[in-house]
């Protein structure tokens, strides 16, 4: 699996700076009788310009409100592509909650632009409100100067629960120019197969990857997002960190996963100049046994949160 770096004017230090894209937009409070009801609140980011092969690009954020008689689950949102560029300029878009990704990521294949992302596990409680960011990778040989713009597709884009949904838009997109530049560096991924059976106990080995950099440019890796393939879920593994031979522990400890994911921050950030490779290892409490399975994967190229420097400075 080829894993492209996410290049953007400004650097994102780590995930969680990714909220500094969008200003929060003042949510109006639902309080009608009507059941089902979900307020939609839409704020596209106001990115300009981004590198060929740039991966983790937000371009919308969905505050999603369901109004206080019920609970509304979501099933799917529909997207356009628009602009003067090629839906294959497009690798992949996909849909995150924090620091989890809560759909699978799809190219655009229909020629009007088109693509529905399915979402699993989002209900918005009654009263309350759930925010999605809307991410998209760029191919390496995305057209130079192509311009994209990412709409709510105009026929009921939030396919849900609710009855009714309302859909309110705060600003209007600006398109995405790919720049001139050239390429930049990837990472590779590469799953290792377990050495041993996972046994019962602490600080067991549940996965382990080689990352290794391309081309001239330095990856500042902030954060691996893993998924457990397996039944596992929730509490039945804790603890996690990532190990390496040489460092020992170089992440900070998630206390369990979130699902069937784990977000891991790297602590400090993994730097990997071009050319160079590290072999990480995810150990983790383990409190299930056989009953339950267990096959850890970095799923997506967005599931590696990296950044890249130029060269060697």
């Amino acid at each position: 699996m080829v894993m492209s770096s996410a290049i953007v004017a400004l650097f994102l230090s780590d995930f969680l700076l990714l909220q500094q894209r969008f200003s929060a937009p003042p949510i109006q409070e639902l309080t009608g009788q009507e059941a089902g009801v979900l307020q939609a609140t839409v704020q596209y980011a106001d990115i300009k310009t981004v590198v060929r092969g740039s991966t983790r690009i937000p371009v919308m954020e969905l505050a999603l409100t369901a109004g206080c008689t019920a609970p509304v689950r979501v099933h799917s949102i529909g997207l356009r592509r628009v602009g003067l560029g090629y839906n294959s300029d497009i690798a992949a878009m996909y849909i995150e909650r924090g620091t989890q990704r809560v759909s699978g990521a799809r190219g655009i294949d229909n020629r009007d632009g088109s693509v529905v992302l399915h979402v699993r596990d989002v209900v918005v409680p009654a009263c309350g409100t759930e925010t999605l960011t809307i991410l998209a990778d760029f191919a390496e040989d995305a057209a130079v100067s192509g311009q994209h713009r990412f709409v709510l597709h105009d026929q009921d884009p939030i396919q849900s629960t609710a009855d009714t949904v309302h859909v309110r838009t705060v600003n209007e997109p600006l398109p995405l120019q790919t720049a001139s530049s050239s390429v930049r560096g990837t990472l590779t991924v590469t799953p290792l197969s377990l050495l041993q059976r996972v046994q019962y106990g602490s600080a067991q080995t549940v996965a382990r990857i080689r990352l290794e950099a391309t081309g001239n440019d330095r990856h500042i890796v902030s954060a691996i997002r893993f998924t457990n393939q397996g039944s596992a879920q929730g509490n039945d593994l804790q603890n996690f960190s990532i190990v390496t031979a040489q460092d020992g522990r170089i992440s900070a400890i998630t206390p369990a996963m979130d699902g069937s994911s784990v977000y891991m921050r790297m602590s400090p950030p993994l730097v990997l100049e071009g050319g160079a490779n590290r072999m990480l290892i995810l150990q983790a409490d383990v409190h299930v046994g056989r009953s339950k399975t267990l096959a850890f994967t970095v799923e997506e190229s967005g599931d590696v949160f990296s950044r890249v420097r130029r060269g060697r400075d």
